[in-house]
C-alpha cells in the first residue's frame, strides 16, 4: 500500500456519496514533488522553490498570472485540487486575486460548471463583486454560459438577475436570455439605471433581433 495515500473525503461532486478519492498528507505536499497538488500547481506555473503554505498563508499569494492556487483551479474547472485546497488546506474559499475577483468569480466567467458547483457547495459567496461591480452570475451572462446561469440563479436576488438580463441581451446570448427568463422574477419592461433602456432596448441597440 502506498504510504502517501489515505482515504479522502468524499468528493462533493459525486453522485455516489460512498466515491472517495485518495489524497497524500500535508506533510508530502510540502517535502514531494511528485504529490498530486505539487506536480499540479508546478504545471500551472508555480514555482516549485515555494512550499504549499507560502501560497495559502495570504490570500494575495499568486503565480504569474497574478491568480492563487484555487483561482486557477477554479479557472481549470480542477474539482479535484479544489477539494485538495480547500477541505486539505483550508483555503480561503472568498479570496480576492487580481481584478478583484473570486474564484467563484473566474469559474462562472469561463463557465466551469462543476467548479462553480463545488465552490458553491463549500459556501463561496454569490454576491461577491469584481472592480466593475458585476458578480458571478453577471459575469456568466456575460459570456452567455446559460448552465451556470441556471445554477446561480437559485441563490440570486432579483437585482442580480435583472442585471444579468441586460448583460446577455447585450451579448446575444439566446439560451442565457431564455433560461434567465424560465426562472422567473424579472421583469423584462424594467429599465436600467443609466440610459434608461430596457432588455428589448438593448438587443435592438447592440443588433440581436434574434432576441
Amino acid at each position: 500500500m502506498n504510504p502517501y495515500r489515505r482515504k479522502a473525503p468524499t468528493d462533493p461532486t459525486s453522485d455516489n456519496t460512498n466515491v472517495a478519492i485518495a489524497i497524500p498528507p500535508l506533510t508530502f505536499y510540502e517535502d514531494g514533488r511528485d504529490g498530486i497538488l505539487c506536480k499540479w500547481l508546478e504545471e500551472q506555473g508555480f514555482s516549485p522553490e515555494k512550499t504549499i503554505s507560502d501560497y495559502l498563508t495570504h490570500s494575495s499569494s499568486t503565480d504569474t498570472t497574478r491568480y492563487s492556487p484555487l483561482h486557477i483551479a477554479a479557472r481549470k474547472n480542477a474539482t479535484h485540487i479544489i477539494i485538495i485546497l480547500i477541505h486539505e488546506l483550508n483555503a480561503d474559499i472568498d479570496a480576492i486575486g487580481y481584478g478583484a475577483v473570486s474564484a467563484l468569480y473566474v469559474a462562472a466567467k469561463h463557465g466551469c460548471y462543476d467548479a462553480v458547483r463545488l465552490l458553491c457547495r463549500y459556501g463561496a459567496s454569490t454576491a461577491a463583486q469584481n472592480f466593475t461591480l458585476k458578480s458571478p452570475l453577471q459575469i456568466a451572462a456575460c459570456n452567455g454560459h446559460h448552465k451556470v446561469v441556471s445554477f446561480l440563479c437559485t441563490s440570486a436576488t432579483r437585482r442580480n438577475r435583472q442585471n444579468a438580463l441586460y448583460y446577455a441581451c447585450e451579448g446575444g446570448h439566446v439560451d442565457t436570455v431564455r433560461a434567465l427568463l424560465e426562472f422567473g422574477g424579472i421583469n423584462v419592461n424594467a429599465r436600467t439605471w443609466m440610459g434608461g433602456r430596457s432588455a428589448l432596448h438593448i438587443c435592438v441597440y447592440h443588433g440581436h433581433l434574434q432576441l
